[in-house]
């Protein structure tokens, strides 16, 4: 379970930090910002913050001990367990993820997991042309990837946007939280 850096949490909002993780998370946006790009962020996604109060808020994240700065530091990114609970300061997980079976690869797409598997796997897919038989299962699916899977993700793009899956064989219950 990740904990959240409680030193100076009003000091730094709209942000707290993931310190599993060592991950700034922005709780308006949902998502991860890295500290050489928070006033890139702030500027774009958070205009109604007065400029003095961006430039305290950039100085407050950068004297924060031990978080990412930057994409190089994105390299060695831990994620989740698959047994973890979803996160509850990134965006909710969504349902509807692909897991690769061999290598717990995650996707959204089933053309780009299909991808995934020939490419690095080798596996060719079994049925190659054509609408599938009505009522007939795609026999890709139970040999190739489950479906089904809970995922989220830190970032949209680039270095640590992949998908991780949480609450794996957990009975979910949901939690939300709402922020004015």
């Amino acid at each position: 379970m990740s904990t959240i850096l409680v030193f100076e949490a009003e000091a730094i909002k709209p942000f707290v930090v993931l310190e599993e993780y060592r991950l700034l998370v922005c709780t308006v946006c949902r998502y991860a910002c890295l500290t050489n790009e928070v006033i890139t962020h702030l500027r774009s996604k958070h205009r109604t913050i007065p400029a003095p109060k961006r430039r305290e808020l950039v100085d407050k994240v950068k004297a924060l001990p031990d978080i990412i700065q930057n994409q190089a530091g994105l390299q060695n990114l831990q994620y989740p367990i698959p047994t973890a609970p979803a996160l509850p300061w990134i965006a909710p997980p969504y349902v509807d993820g692909l897991a690769c079976q061999t290598c717990g690869y995650i996707i959204r797409n089933k053309l780009k997991i299909k991808e995934h598997c020939r490419t690095a796997h080798g596996q060719a897919t079994i049925r190659k042309r054509g609408r599938p038989a009505e009522g007939s299962e795609d026999p890709d699916e139970a040999l190739l990837w489950r479906t089904g899977v809970r995922c989220q993700r830190f970032f949209t793009s680039r270095h640590g946007s992949s998908w991780f899956e949480v609450e794996q064989g957990q009975q979910v219950s949901r939690l939300y939280i709402y922020y004015i």
